[in-house]
């Protein structure tokens, strides 16, 4: 749901808030590459705890960017102090090995959610 909520912000040309220069990173996952992902891990012959995400992290500035591109609208962005600013970075080496890398990109993928 937050791409959803961000292409609603960046549509309606609402300022977008950040935590630091780039704001909170994050690897998100495509539901296209999660249910790859899910498929791939039933059939495997063990249990495994696998983190399913995105290889690279992306920044809040990043997701907005590729959105403002896709939808034609400028950015207006608030900088804020850097010290609450997060990195929500999944480990994905046991998923590499187990069930694959994952291919989807969001710029590649944000026209989807556009319609």
């Amino acid at each position: 749901m937050l791409v959803a909520r961000l292409i609603e912000s960046v549509r309606e040309g609402r300022e977008i808030q950040l935590q630091g220069e780039n704001g909170l990173r994050i690897n998100p996952v495509h539901v296209s590459d999660a249910a790859r992902a899910t498929a791939a891990a039933a059939r495997l012959d063990h249990s495994a705890i696998i983190n399913v995400a995105r290889p690279q992290a992306l920044s809040l500035r990043e997701m907005n960017e590729a959105i403002g591109e896709k939808v034609g609208k400028a950015l207006q962005f608030a900088v804020g102090d850097a010290s609450g600013a997060t990195v929500h970075f999944a480990d994905t080496t046991q998923m590499n090995r187990l069930v694959g890398k994952l291919t989807a990109r969001l710029a590649d993928t944000i026209g989807e959610l556009l319609k």
